[in-house]
């Protein structure tokens, strides 16, 4: 009976002190791989349905001789929608990219996380993005300019510097006006109206009537 009691005692042991060399071991593995820190950077500001990119960058931060992490790094991020896959493959530099778009407004959070390698622990960081409404740049205004008694090709220079077009030329006998010279216009000089909108009528001195 004393012999059995023994024999169990013993493989008891051994089986702890097996035990115990096993997780020492992962201990041992998990404590050398080397420090690292993940940065992320991404436009503070994008507009919806714009597209954007985001650049992972994973540096060793360990003491000693530093070597490049590799492996890849995914991404996670609510109101974007990722242009195939949120995972990327670090380069030799130890950075890579995702593209992205903003899908509705509101403010997104990016965490870009580092899986680690064999000799690299994971890492991670955030950056928020805010995300919104593309805004419509305002038309074009057309400063209408003074025309009345420039020629027909000075009248056509000035409304472009002013960013207007020119509308519809009619001609009429004048006596105060030279031939081929502006007699009136609408609108009036000064007015400021969209250029898309409106254009500059003219009417044109025939001359004197004969």
């Amino acid at each position: 009976m004393r012999n059995a009691v023994r024999a169990v005692v013993a493989v008891v042991i051994g089986l702890a002190a097996v035990l115990s060399l096993g997780a020492g071991s992962a201990m041992s593995s998990q404590s050398a791989l080397r420090s690292t820190s993940t940065s992320v950077t991404c436009p503070s500001v994008i507009a919806t349905h714009q597209i954007g990119t985001c650049e992972a960058v994973v540096t060793d931060t360990d003491t000693g001789t530093a070597t490049t992490p590799s492996g890849t790094v995914g991404f996670s991020a609510s109101t974007l929608e990722f242009s195939g896959s949120p995972v990327c493959t670090l380069s030799a530099a130890g950075s890579c990219q995702i593209t992205y778009t903003g899908s509705v407004q509101a403010t997104a959070t990016v965490t870009a996380s580092y899986d680690g390698d064999s000799s690299h622990a994971p890492s991670s960081a955030t950056q928020e993005i805010l995300v919104v409404y593309p805004t419509i740049p305002p038309p074009p205004l057309c400063r209408v300019p003074r025309v009345i008694g420039k020629t027909v090709a000075q009248t056509r220079r000035a409304l472009r510097h002013g960013q207007c077009r020119s509308g519809r030329i009619r001609f009429a006998f004048s006596t105060r006006i030279k031939k081929g010279r502006v007699i009136s216009q609408r609108p009036k000089p000064g007015k400021v109206v969209p250029a898309d909108h409106h254009k500059v009528r003219l009417v044109v001195s025939r001359g004197k009537r004969p």
